[in-house]
Parts: C-alpha cells; structure tokens; sequence
C-alpha cells in the first residue's frame, strides 16, 4: 500500500541526506522510520494498558476501552422533531388499515 504523506521541504531534505549518508534509498529509509515509529507506539499503548491493569484491575481496563453510545433519542435530538399521541395512531392506522383481516389457517386446522 502506498501513502503519501507531505513533509516540509527542509525535513525532507534532512530526511533524504540522512538516507544517503546510511548508504540507503530515501523512500525506503522513511518507509523504515514510520514503521519503527507505529511499532514503538504499540508498544507503548500496549505498555500504557498493562500498567493501568496492574493498578486498577480488568474492571478499569474495560472501563476505559468502553465508550457509551448514544441512544436512539440522543442521536434525533438535534432535529427537532415533535411527534404527537394523535398523529402515532393515525399514522397505525393507515398502515394497519389494509392489512388482511380473515384467518390464516382453514377451520380443519383448528382442530
């Protein structure tokens, strides 16, 4: 996978002459270097949990990896909407309105 990332000209130069004096291509040197960088990010968040559930236990852990989500209501309450009473059960009775009213099984299966 290819990504670009843009970089100021100077760093870039730093970067390029840093590659040259190491005797490697440039864009494999900075391919390297963002690699190393994630890793020991990982590792640091990897680290961060451990020594959080050493001090505070699973209970904290799960705590903080969880985030509560917003309800149904939280996420409408923005738009502004009012729905009356009145206008729910119109709005059933249109839908149920022509709905078929016999049986759906014959008398024999009644018995």
């Amino acid at each position: 996978m290819d990504v670009t990332i843009n970089i100021p000209q100077e760093l870039e130069s730093e970067l390029v002459q840093r590659a040259i004096s190491k005797g490697q291509d440039a864009k494999a040197y900075i391919s390297q270097l963002i690699t190393n960088h994630l890793r020991k990010s990982a590792l640091e968040d990897s680290f961060n949990q451990a020594v959080i559930f050493a001090e505070y236990g699973e209970s904290e852990v799960k705590e903080k990896a969880k985030q509560p989500l917003k309800s149904s209501l939280g996420l409408c309450a923005d738009l502004k909407i009012s729905i009356s009473k009145e206008e729910i059960d119109e709005a059933r009775r249109e839908m149920w309105a022509n709905f078929p009213r016999e049986h759906f099984y014959s008398e024999e299966d009644k018995r």
